[in-house]
């Protein structure tokens, strides 16, 4: 259908973006978190580091790995950011794939089911 078709073309159109979109809008400068520091204070986290993209086989351990391949895990982007504090620092990413909507819903279903993403 022309749905389908539409939706096809986004999917399509979405994967490739991470090629063109500036670093600073897949990953800002800086995030803000009201109320998630300790006590319930604002934090703000600043971004330190953004690893060259990777491949998606080399950079999960085998059960996500596993999980992620259906969807055709193309590449990982990822950046590292810190507190203000310096006491919390993490790295957050972004999974290109090759799949669809329906498919992305399974993924994200298991995703919740399985708790994997508190891994």
């Amino acid at each position: 259908t022309g749905e389908q078709t539409a939706e096809g073309s986004e999917f399509t159109r979405a994967r490739d973006l991470w090629h063109s979109v500036p670093v600073d809008e897949i990953f800002p400068r800086s995030l803000s978190g009201d109320g998630a520091g300790p006590g319930g204070t604002d934090r703000t986290w600043v971004r330190i580091a953004v690893a060259p993209d990777g491949d998606c086989a080399a950079a999960f351990d085998p059960l996500l790995a596993k999980v992620l391949s259906p969807a055709g895990c193309e590449r990982l982007l990822r950046a590292t950011y810190v507190d203000a504090t310096s006491s919390s620092v993490t790295t957050v990413g972004l999974v290109v794939t090759r799949t669809d909507r329906a498919a992305m819903k399974a993924l994200h279903d298991r995703f919740e089911r399985e708790n994997l993403g508190d891994r």
